[in-house]
């Protein structure tokens, strides 16, 4: 408008209201109480996010510049979504793009950035200014979440976030570490055109040519429908990354507007076209095979055919197929003897004979299927293996089984000693009972979750089309000579006998020594002029790179494929789970073509391959997803498992014919590159965490090798000094300049996946199968993130010193950090010590807050900015910085009145966080034991048990009782935990009154946000969980959060339920975290939130039997009365210390009363009213045994120095150090009249304290160890 007036010469209006007076607006708004409520909600919101990365291209450009990919869409169903669901364009399109990014990184929580105008009011919308703001929009993908409610969600958050906006991005960014990746933009309204003395003027868009971010998505209305503008960084990404993220995002766009009330998890990223292209691909080319004859029926044609024809070779003989034959029925007679029944198992242990495939085929000419079992493997497991598979029979020989036997028992019913077997007895060939299709083949026992082998068994039909198309495959005939040598006890192997049968080859078994001895191995090849082998990925790889053979065909498999030299050898790079008959696809690798990563291939002939989602949504080119397999090669089952069976074989929803109606999930992560081949990119379950960051391993090692002169690597996770790093291991033929390569890894993957050790080795240490034998790494060294300072000081290099010898670092500097060096709260007790014992005054706290030995250094010497910086919290919190006037108007109304009634109200249905420890597991009886009908249980997740066996194991050790009745039906435990905001729907609408907050982060000192993360943000979410469901929070807090006050102020200082702040001092970061969220609650309440506080005592054991929580050792009172056991002493003056003691059976009986009185009282003190003294403790200790003298403080002082000197007794005495008060600081007194009347209203009062509850509770103590 103004353009135009000043165009045509008009008078142009002053502003009333320009830029200059809106920055004075936002300086004063960050002065007030508006900005600390958007500081608190992006606490909520950001706590523990991490910024969602678009996975990156490995063929991109070195260098770092913008390109962009431009495409129209045309949407028609998008204004009637719009108008009937309320939800705007913007939104409707960022709702879009987070399920996109859902669907291409299986991250459920998904974070991006986006801008809003900043123009949110009226006297701004004609402002000549910048207002731009940048805000992170945070999103939870539930894929049983209606799509309009998602889209719904996504728009609330975002309008959420806009009315905190007064809070700039640039703070966000270094308070929670934000590193931008994705960045959303929606341009409307900007295509309008500009009309000037009748002449139409369009915007354009300049040519700007900087990157910005990794990746962007710029949306905007286009006369035909919507211009999707995707920016992205050309070093990161793929003109085909850029193609095919719009294509998915275009899909997702399209399903979702045609499907507004279906299940997001029903949304597919693909329209009907692409769908179609996808399920062509999925589909291997069929094959026509024999099906008449299974394998060993094949075998005995071949022996009709050509008797004399060499069917096995081994280290020592040759045997003929009509000798193979005539011995295999033979010893199949025997087993038939012996017992052995059809469909049964037979195990066989065998070293590498020709015998071994001749007890093969005779347990199959039995009507049986054969066990293998490696001789390698421990008694314990092999006796499992054969009571587990209900195999009656070991096939062996005298000299193994001797062997073994001296390792201890071998528990089998029966042996036959092939040594000791006559093959040249007469048989009747009558009662052999040849198998057919539908019958066991075989069963390969690997590795389970829980430490016990599970068994996977194949069917002869199975078997027989693996065969089939793997000899068509690698062009097998009768006259090929296959090596085995891949071990018996892994059905990799069964690539080598299989197809060779099928064939009707020849089978060269070498020995064990020769498969580890490859100058050996090659020269038997030439030798014995070999022409096909299978071999493990890493030792296939070194005999192809390193010699020349006259191999024609080979097979490599087991792992990621590394850079091979082909030669004149057809290489094929094979993949395939134990669960899909030993492989499911072979790449035949072309010597021209050059690779980033290697392709598994095209599905097997007679096989479905499918790439899907955890909805089992199929997914598009570029877009990985778990592996699911169809066909006949698909496994029976796990033998006597049909829990895990039926987890992992499931309905195919895209079957077309009996032959795949089932599918096995494989957990393979993969996805279709551009020729249409699949490509491998790790297990699902290889993602590890650290320090609760997501790492891909294989992600980190194909980086690894990435750099110059690397020629293979491995990451693994490796415990340093007591704490988890991860380390990259690398073979290299130069040293590596490990500078360069931390820069280089960094320069593609986050911080978190840079390895902090590393290790060069001239070999990488494999399993027998031929993996990458991660146990087997060794340790690394720890490589410094800061250039190294030298210490200065005499302090500064005892400090440096201190921290070597507990770090087992030689040579740490002097800014070097202790935590990110290896350090853990536990080594910190370690160096503390120490450091007292060097003659300086250090606290448990000080640790955390300065790390360096230059800090520590400048603060023990009186270093003043050193002092401040010990005071003030990293992040800046300032509890004095606080409007607390609404808050302490809702604390004064915490008084009794003899006058007023105190009704106490029921509750229906209660949600219960924390329900796993001390305090929530007794909460739980106390709930189970009142009348609430329901109670939802917060349970976080674990890998070995489920929610309710969790719930029931801790309900067993406390209660001995496991409530398995109640399980399900009232007691209803949820897999989730209050920092996941996806509970608020999965509880929402289930009509919850109560929610009871135990859930807590008690640690009082820690590195990183987990504390703040747990304790405020967790407490934020559950806020705004009661505020939409009308529920009343409980927050259990701690009597701790009235702080400490210097001894002069102890007189006029006093904390009761009618205070917060009062001028006190918070010491450590887990009080001032439960301080914060009292505010956040009271905060609340003063805006209409239904909320109580009950600040809790010093929990101990139940005062009905004296039992204490089973992780008594983070406990700190329990702690320094281990110390004074182990010195044997306590100062005479300290006796009469009052101590107070809650038993924590009577603090729940206490916490659920209190709960239900009327919501203006809002704070409790359920804590002890009746204080004992540390006298009747110690008695009480005396009595019991321990002998303790009381004595003078000079005495104690000098006995705890002398055992702070001695390396075998510092520990003992830790206790004491946690806890200390600086010097001329007291605890703020404490008061809970009001509390303790309120319970006498119900009838409830505190026990006092006696000697039977002390020598209860001692005796407890030391049932459980503490005193050990």
């Amino acid at each position: 408008r103004d353009l135009t007036k000043a165009y045509g010469g008009d008078a142009l209006e002053e502003e009333p209201f320009t830029a200059y007076d809106e920055s004075l607006r936002e300086e004063e708004l960050e002065r007030s109480e508006v900005y600390t409520r958007a500081e608190e909600y992006f606490a909520g919101l950001l706590g523990g996010v991490e910024m969602t990365r678009l996975p990156s291209s490995k063929s991109v450009s070195k260098i770092s510049a913008l390109e962009r990919h431009v495409s129209e869409i045309s949407l028609s169903e998008l204004k009637g979504v719009v108008e009937k669901y309320g939800v705007t364009e913007s939104n409707l399109f960022l709702s879009a793009l987070l399920f996109t990014l859902n669907r291409y990184t299986r991250e459920d929580t998904v974070s991006v950035l986006t801008v809003s105008s900043g123009r949110d009011g009226v006297r701004l919308s004609d402002t000549v200014g910048m207002f731009v703001k940048t805000l992170p929009v945070v999103s939870t993908v539930n894929s049983s979440a209606r799509v309009s409610d998602f889209m719904r969600s996504v728009q609330e958050q975002l309008y959420s976030t806009l009315g905190n906006d007064i809070y700039p991005f640039t703070r966000m960014s270094e308070r929670y570490a934000l590193v931008p990746q994705v960045n959303y933009v929606f341009e409307g309204g900007m295509e309008a055109p500009l009309m000037l003395d009748g002449v139409c003027y369009s915007p354009e868009t300049m040519a700007l040519d900087a990157v910005k971010m990794p990746f962007s998505v710029i949306v905007s209305p286009s006369r035909n429908g919507y211009r999707v503008v995707l920016e992205y960084d050309a070093s990161l990404y793929s003109v085909r990354d850029a193609e095919l993220f719009a294509s998915a995002y275009n899909g997702a766009l399209s399903n979702m507007l045609a499907s507004p009330d279906a299940r997001l998890g029903d949304v597919s990223l693909l329209d009907d076209t692409e769908r179609a292209h996808v399920l062509a691909l999925s589909k291997g080319r069929a094959m026509q095979y024999d099906t008449e004859h299974l394998l060993v029926e094949r075998m005995m044609m071949y022996a009709d055919a050509d008797p004399e024809r060499v069917a096995l070779v081994d280290s020592v003989s040759e045997m003929t197929y009509g000798e193979l034959n005539r011995r295999s029925s033979a010893l199949a007679v025997e087993l038939v003897k012996l017992g052995v029944e059809r469909n049964s198992f037979v195990a066989i242990m065998m070293p590498r004979v020709n015998d071994y495939i001749v007890a093969l085929l005779a347990v199959h000419k039995a009507g049986a299927a054969f066990v293998p079992v490696d001789s390698e493997y421990p008694n314990d497991r092999i006796s499992y293996m054969l009571k587990d598979s209900g195999a009656r029979l070991l096939v062996t020989v005298s000299s193994l089984y001797d062997e073994k036997s001296k390792e201890g028992d071998i528990v089998a019913e029966k042996l036959l000693f092939l040594d000791m077997f006559d093959y040249d007895t007469s048989f009747d060939a009558s009662s052999l009972r040849l198998p057919d299709g539908d019958d066991m083949a075989y069963m390969i026992y690997t590795s389970g979750t829980t430490g016990l082998p599970k068994g996977v068994v194949i069917r002869q039909k199975s078997l027989l089309a693996f065969a089939a198309w793997c000899s068509d495959d690698m062009a097998l005939t009768r006259d090929d000579k296959v090596l085995l040598h891949i071990s018996f006890s892994f059905d990799a192997s069964l690539s080598s006998i299989a197809p060779m049968l099928y064939a009707g080859a020849s089978l060269h078994i070498v020995s064990s020594e020769m498969r580890r001895n490859m100058v050996s191995l090659v020269e038997y090849i030439n030798n014995r002029g070999i022409t096909a082998g299978v071999f493990p990925t890493q030792m296939g790889v070194e005999l192809l790179n390193q010699f020349d053979t006259c191999m024609r065909v080979v097979a490599l498999g087991g792992e990621k494929l590394k850079p091979v030299r082909t030669g004149g050898t057809v290489v094929f790079n094979a993949f395939g789970p134990t669960e899909f008959t030993v492989a499911s696809s072979m790449y035949r690798i072309d010597p021209e073509r050059k690779y980033d990563s290697y392709p598994i291939g095209l599905p097997a002939q007679n096989t479905w391959q499918y790439v899907v989602d955890a909805d089992m949504n199929l997914l598009p080119a570029g877009v990985p997803g778990e592996l699911c397999l169809s066909g006949i090669q698909i496994a029976a089952g796990y033998w006597k498992r049909p829990d895990v069976t039926a987890a992992k074989f499931v309905a195919n929803p895209y079957s077309d014919s009996p032959d795949n109606a089932l599918m096995y999930r494989t957990g393979d992560l993969v996805a279709w590159n551009s020729d249409g081949e699949l490509e491998y990119m790790g297990r699902m379950d290889g993602q590890i965490k650290l320090r609760g960051l997501r790492i891909e391993l294989g992600e980190v090692e194909s980086r690894v090798e990435e750099f110059p002169g690397i020629a293979s690597a491995a990451a693994a996770v490796k415990e340093i000094g007591g704490v988890q790093h991860l380390c990259a291991y690398y073979v290299s033929q130069d040293e590596v300049d490990l500078e360069r390569l931390k820069e280089f890894i960094g320069e593609t993957l986050p911080d978190y996946m840079v390895p902090s050790g590393f290790m060069r080795v001239d070999a990488l240490p494999l399993t027998p199968n031929g993996k990458v034998n991660r146990k087997a790494l060794p340790v690394p060294q720890i490589v410094s993130t800061v250039e190294y300072a030298e210490p200065e000081t005499e302090l500064e290099r005892n400090i440096c010193s201190v921290y070597g010898e507990i770090l087992g670092s030689d040579k740490v500097g002097a800014n070097d950090n202790f935590f990110e060096s290896g350090g853990t709260s536990i080594l910190a007790i370690k160096a503390i010590i120490k450091i007292i014992n060097l003659g300086y005054k250090i606290e448990y706290g000080d640790m955390f807050k300065l790390k360096t030995p230059r800090k520590i250094a400048a603060f023990l010497e009186g270093d003043a900015g050193a002092e401040q910086q010990n005071a003030v919290r990293s992040d800046g919190t300032d509890i004095a910085d606080y409007d607390y006037s609404a808050i302490n108007e809702v604390l004064s109304r915490n008084v009794f009145s003899d006058t007023k009634e105190y009704p106490r109200r029921s509750f229906k249905r209660v949600l219960l966080c924390g329900a796993t420890g001390y305090l929530g597991l007794h909460l739980l009886k106390e709930l189970i034991d009142s009348e609430v009908e329901t109670i939802y249980c917060m349970v976080r997740k674990r890998r070995e048990l489920s929610a309710a066996e969790t719930l029931s194991v801790m309900l067993m050790y406390y209660f001995s009782e496991t409530y398995e009745e109640l399980m399900g039906s009232r007691i209803i435990p949820v897999e989730t935990d209050i920092t996941d905001r996806r509970f608020m729907e999965l509880l929402g609408g289930k009509g919850i009154d109560a929610v009871f907050n135990a859930a807590a982060i008690v640690k009082h000192y820690a590195v990183g946000d987990e504390i703040d993360r747990v304790n405020v943000g967790g407490v934020a979410n559950l806020i705004e969980f009661c505020r939409r469901e009308s529920a009343r929070l409980i927050q259990i807090s701690t009597g701790s959060v009235s702080g400490t006050c210097n001894e002069r102020d102890m007189g006029r200082m006093s904390f009761d339920e009618k205070s917060l702040y009062i001028g006190q001092h918070i010491s450590n970061r887990y009080v001032l975290s439960k301080f914060l969220a009292e505010r956040l609650v009271l905060q609340g309440i003063a805006d209409g939130l239904d909320a109580k506080i009950m600040r809790v005592g010093n929990l101990m054991g139940r005062n009905s039997d004296g039992e204490f929580q089973i992780n008594f050792g983070s406990n700190a009172f329990v702690n320094m009365l281990k110390s004074y056991k182990f010195m044997g002493m306590y100062p005479t003056v300290r006796l009469t210390s009052p101590v107070e003691i809650s038993p924590i059976d009577c603090v729940v009986r206490g916490i659920l009363s209190l709960s239900r009185l009327p919501s203006d009282i809002t704070v409790l003190h359920p804590y002890n009213n009746y204080t004992t003294d540390m006298a009747s403790l110690l008695f009480a200790m005396r009595e019991y045994g321990f002998p303790i003298d009381f004595v003078s403080e000079e005495v104690f002082a000098a006995k705890m120095d002398s055992m702070m000197k001695d390396e075998k007794d510092n520990e003992r005495v830790s206790g004491l150090l946690h806890y200390g008060s600086r010097k001329g600081e007291r605890n703020v007194p404490m008061c809970n009249s009001f509390t303790t009347t309120m319970l006498y209203t119900d009838n409830i009062c505190w026990p006092m304290a006696g000697d039977d509850y002390a020598m209860k509770f001692i005796k407890v103590l030391d049932g459980m160890g503490l005193f050990d």
